[in-house]
């Protein structure tokens, strides 16, 4: 499984997706809901586009399931941050507040769809989404995306694990339709 690419958008926090504001009709009293972050979104998917036709990202064809690698380089909070520079307590820290790991994942699918290189993020069948601090990444603050093509294989019709996903502990294939987890007696 070669990576179909791998690009970087840097020095900017990515936008999420999904988080949505009510506003007010105060005439019929009804709302209307809107995308707190279009703006950042758009921009957003911009930059994405210039760090794939960088990269000579080719569309991938329709259908045909992909697993998209995602790292996202956050800003570290202050109360991390000493004279001396990151305290040794929160050296190690993962980014557990502030953006979601479902809302990026959908703002970089849908910003990779507007771009071009991917017809459709629904063949998203993979995601493997990480947050760290921006000074545990390479590029610092900003997402490094790779786009891994996922050759369709048997898949188990008790499980549905295959042979790019196995189950939990691995697994191999006693028969065409069936895993080696699945066959086992129970006890």
């Amino acid at each position: 499984m070669l990576p179909l690419a791998r690009f970087s958008v840097d020095g900017v926090e990515p936008p999420t997706k999904g988080s949505m504001k009510p506003l007010p009709n105060w005439r019929t009293g009804k709302f209307r809901v809107r995308d707190e972050h279009k703006a950042e979104l758009d921009s957003f998917a911009l930059l994405l586009a210039t760090a794939a036709a960088k990269a000579r990202v080719r569309p991938y064809p329709a259908h045909h399931p992909m697993l998209v690698q995602l790292l996202f380089g956050l800003p570290r909070p202050k109360r991390h941050v000493g004279v001396r520079g990151v305290k040794p307590w929160a050296k190690w820290l993962r980014p557990t507040a502030k953006l979601d790991v479902d809302k990026l994942l959908r703002g970089i699918c849908d910003g990779l769809v507007a771009q071009g290189a991917l017809p459709d993020d629904g063949q998203v069948t993979d995601a493997l989404p990480r947050k760290v601090y921006a000074d545990n990444r390479l590029g610092g603050l900003g997402v490094t995306v790779t786009l891994v093509p996922l050759e369709e294989g048997p898949t188990c019709m008790h499980c549905g694990c295959s042979e790019f996903s196995p189950c939990l502990g691995g697994c191999g294939w006693t028969t065409p339709i069936c895993c080696s987890t699945c066959s086992r007696p129970l006890r």
